[in-house]
């Protein structure tokens, strides 16, 4: 391989290094912190649901976790498809790029 060529490569993948350690981090933790919330929703709504019938219940605190438990479960699994397209796509990028300029080397 000619030095640009290495050169481009070597630039390219500390590019990617720079995107994807950040990316990776925050949608990591976000997914990380949504998943927490949507357990604890999910575990507070299972349990109060097995509680005997009470006329006095507060259901408020029900709706409000059964309505949080559904919109924390659609950012974690958002944060889960946003985590692995920069990881796994940026690479597949990378290679057609360098693949396209290998194309314009004399030979």
């Amino acid at each position: 391989m000619t030095k640009t060529v290495d050169q481009w490569r070597s630039g390219l993948l500390r590019l990617y290094a720079v995107i994807a350690v950040p990316w990776v981090l925050w949608f990591g933790y976000g997914a990380y912190e949504a998943h927490g919330v949507y357990t604890f929703n999910r575990d507070y709504t299972e349990a109060f649901e097995k509680l005997p019938p009470d006329p006095t219940k507060n259901w408020a605190n029900y709706y409000g976790a059964t309505s949080n438990r559904d919109e924390y479960r659609k950012r974690r699994d958002t944060n889960l498809t946003w985590l692995c397209i920069v990881p796994a796509g940026y690479p597949i990028v990378m290679f057609a790029l360098l693949w396209v300029i290998d194309g314009f080397r004399r030979r």
